[in-house]
């Protein structure tokens, strides 16, 4: 059987497919309803879902808010310090000891920083606290693990955060210490614009180096572009977030 035959039957009987084909079985069931009004909306939501789910339109929303560029380190030479923003923990590893270790999400970012603070040779801060009030913080993990695996030291960990706000009020307090103002900020590149306009809103230069680009161009075939999959409702649910986020922080900073 064709590979892209057997990726459409898994895109339908694995959720979201499958409960969209449901949701479209029960429209169709009901469509006599009385209640026009309610099936409109009924339907809308099913099409709503659908359109969210699918690599052609989430790719397309996440473009929206990422940056078009990468980094261009000829243009960094007055950057002070190379900042991580953390994203979240695996907590209480089994394989670990049960040990706390970096999420998927953070792991992609510290494998950047080591590329750039290879390359730069800046001192590195670590951003994020103890979300779940655990004894380690996102920052400590983040250390350890920039430490162990890819044998990059940390000069700062910013440990008292549980949000980007003030991920980037007590990350500028360090810098401003240090009488840092310019810096390499890593992040997510969905998450850069949000995180790069609370810097700058704290008078820190800011020298985006975006990583992990969901709207980088897809390698599946057209008609795998319109089945829908639970990485790509995970993008848009994603991209909600960030603009929801843009919002708080301009509401914020005002």
């Amino acid at each position: 059987m064709s590979p892209v035959i057997v990726a459409i039957i898994k895109s339908l009987i694995l959720p979201p497919g499958i409960l969209i084909l449901l949701l479209i079985f029960f429209c169709y069931k009901f469509k006599d309803t009385s209640h026009k009004f309610v099936f409109f909306f009924y339907c809308l939501f099913i099409v709503c879902t659908y359109l969210i789910s699918t690599p052609i339109v989430s790719i397309r929303l996440a473009d929206l808010i990422e940056p078009d560029d990468v980094i261009d380190l000829s243009n960094t030479a007055d950057a002070g310090a190379i900042v991580i923003l953390g994203c979240n923990l695996y907590v209480n590893a089994p394989e670990y000891s049960g040990d706390d270790d970096v999420s998927q999400c953070t792991l992609v970012r510290l494998r950047y920083v080591a590329e750039l603070q290879s390359k730069t040779g800046l001192p590195v801060m670590t951003c994020g606290g103890s979300v779940l009030e655990k004894s380690e913080t996102e920052a400590e993990v983040m250390a350890k693990v920039l430490d162990k695996r890819f044998n990059v030291k940390t000069k700062w960990k910013e440990n008292r955060s549980v949000n980007t706000f003030q991920n980037v009020k007590n990350a500028t307090a360090i810098l401003q210490k240090e009488n840092i103002s310019k810096i390499i900020l890593v992040s997510h590149a969905i998450h850069m614009q949000r995180a790069k306009y609370s810097f700058a809103k704290n008078n820190i230069t800011v020298y985006p180096a975006p990583t992990y680009f969901f709207s980088a161009k897809t390698d599946k075939p057209m008609v795998l572009q319109f089945m829908p999959d639970i990485t790509s409702l995970y993008i848009s649910r994603f991209v909600a977030y960030e603009i929801i986020g843009l919002v708080w922080h301009w509401w914020k900073h005002l």
